[in-house]
């Protein structure tokens, strides 16, 4: 390293020293000095006429760039730099506007998101050609109601399920979205109409004809049975699985999917969920399909019934047992029983399950 990039990197090398170095010939001694934090205007206002896009956009980021060098850097030919000023919250209103027009779809992206950007910017990129800009804008909560009703109205549909996610679009634009043309959109409109209270609409939403929307209800925080008690003979498979992996699901409604006749279904209910009740136990242990009853000892943070894992260690089948005895937290007399089972996987898989309590006394 030499002497004059020694001094561009350090924190004690005086302004006037610093300015000097700005203009020397090793442009890595210049990109030192633009990202030297005691680095003085005169020295970012010469690196700033600089050609390398590297040390001009270490001058924008500096933190004693000045607004006239982000508006004069505004216009650089190269969209890196621009995006660069566009990311400065330094920059002012004038010049985000101006970069809000920008013939790059990602320096109009980053305009949308600093925090200076104001609601007549918005407006304009309202307005973007790009529909990931226009969803966005409707994304932003100081958005502008007349923006947000223009994006409601969005020929794309993902400007219209962006818009639903905003707080301050009007109720009327709401429910009219809720009853889009597209079931995406309805989709989206499902956790705000429950934030709102909307329940006339969820109900009719519970019903939808498309899967994508009645999955949404069933990912809904708060059981309603109103609304989830329908999704348990959901004709969609995928639903009733939404609805067994539930954070919350009432005892009553977990005994439905344990005689749910996909495998799947049970499966998942099986593997899945913690602390399941006893009734619900008594029904999955003998289920028909091993791998349900294999999904009762997958080991869990809250472990089933004892008497289940002993259940299962009687089981007929090979792979249930196997799954019993590779189960740490299944009862020790248990595992010691599996220890002398005929099939010798299941027999190792206990000795090994053994050794680990043995050697980490779970």
């Amino acid at each position: 390293m030499t002497d004059a990039l020694k001094e561009a990197r350090s924190k004690k090398t005086p302004s006037a020293r610093l300015l000097g170095l700005s203009r020397h010939a090793d442009e890595k001694v210049q990109l030192a000095v633009a990202r030297n934090p005691n680095a003085p205007v005169d020295a970012l206002e010469s690196l700033s006429g600089h050609g390398k896009f590297t040390i001009l956009k270490a001058v924008v980021a500096h933190d004693r760039v000045t607004p006239a060098i982000l508006e004069r850097l505004s216009a650089h030919q190269h969209w890196t730099v621009a995006n660069a000023v566009a990311h400065n919250e330094r920059a002012g209103a004038k010049v985000l506007e101006r970069l809000a027009r920008h013939p790059n779809v990602r320096v109009r992206e980053t305009v949308v998101y600093n925090p200076k950007t104001t609601p007549r910017i918005l407006q304009i990129l309202a307005g973007d050609r790009a529909s990931d800009i226009r969803a966005d804008v409707a994304f932003q909560r100081h958005c502008p109601l007349p923006a947000l009703e223009r994006l409601a109205s969005d020929p794309e549909a993902t400007v219209r399920g962006a818009v639903v996610r905003n707080p301050h679009l009007p109720r009327e634009h709401l429910r009219a979205l809720a009853l889009d043309g597209d079931a995406s959109v309805r989709a989206r409109t499902v956790q705000a109409l429950s934030e709102r209270g909307e329940h006339d609409l969820l109900h009719e939403l519970a019903h939808d004809p498309d899967e994508r929307v009645r999955m949404e209800i069933s990912f809904l925080p708060d059981w309603n049975p109103a609304l989830h008690d329908r999704l348990l003979e959901d004709p969609s498979e995928r639903v009733r699985i939404a609805v067994a992996l539930r954070d919350h699901l009432p005892d009553a409604a977990t005994l439905v999917l344990a005689r749910d006749p996909s495998n799947a279904v049970r499966t998942y209910l099986a593997a899945e969920r913690d602390a399941l009740p006893e009734a619900v136990l008594e029904v999955l242990v003998d289920d028909p399909k091993p791998k349900v009853r294999a999904g009762l000892a997958v080991a869990k943070q809250h472990p089933s019934s004892p008497w289940v894992f002993e259940r299962l260690a009687q089981d007929a089948n090979n792979a249930v047992r196997r799954q019993v005895a590779q189960n740490h937290r299944a009862p020790r007399a248990t595992l010691e029983g599996l220890t002398l089972d005929a099939n010798k996987a299941v027999a190792a898989s206990a000795r090994a399950s053994l050794r680990f309590l043995d050697r980490y006394s779970l």
